[in-house]
């Protein structure tokens, strides 16, 4: 692959993060406001757990490959002989590629946490 595809395909890779990460806070955000505006039965207190895991579920599962994907062409562009006294590369040298993998799994765990004990 040429320096201009990897560019694309690093682009693509962090659209489809900012995706997955809209879609799971507007879930999460859903269900906040369903457990602060309702009044729930504790019959629908499991279900709503549920959907909670669920959401966060959603946001580690979608958002890692999408990390993961993108750590590997940095990687192959950190590689370029043309790249290497640019800014892009220095900017992607520190990118701090395992922090956002961690936020991307701490985050929707502790949103879930809390959500579940409002709940209960």
């Amino acid at each position: 692959m040429n320096r201009d595809e990897l560019s694309e395909g690093l682009r693509n890779r962090i659209g489809d993060y900012w995706k997955v990460s809209a879609i799971a806070i507007i879930s999460q955000m859903a269900l906040v406001i369903t457990i602060v505006a309702a009044d729930i039965a504790s019959s629908e207190r499991l279900l709503v757990s549920v959907a909670i895991v669920v959401a966060a579920l959603f946001q580690i599962i979608a958002g890692d490959p999408a990390i993961k994907g993108s750590m590997m062409i940095a990687s192959d562009l950190l590689e370029d002989e043309e790249i290497k006294n640019t800014s892009t590369y220095a900017d992607l040298k520190a990118t701090p590629w395992a922090m956002f993998r961690a936020t991307n799994l701490i985050l929707p765990v502790v949103v879930a946490v809390v959500a579940i004990v409002t709940v209960y």
